[in-house]
């Protein structure tokens, strides 16, 4: 079976934060838990990379 890894970039919308788009991802969470073959979701944060 092949696997694949999905890397998505983001900024939350202003006047929100990183642990408001955890929170709502939680519904998320459970889908794609239920979901065949699903191995494992993480949800990062890193410094801003701008370089303007």
């Amino acid at each position: 079976m092949a696997e694949a890894l999905e890397v998505t970039v983001l900024r939350p919308a202003a006047g929100l934060t990183a642990d408001d788009f955890v929170a709502a991802n939680a519904d998320i969470d459970e889908y794609v838990r239920r979901q065949p073959g699903f191995l494992w979701r993480r949800i990062t944060e890193t410094e801003r990379l701008d370089q303007g």
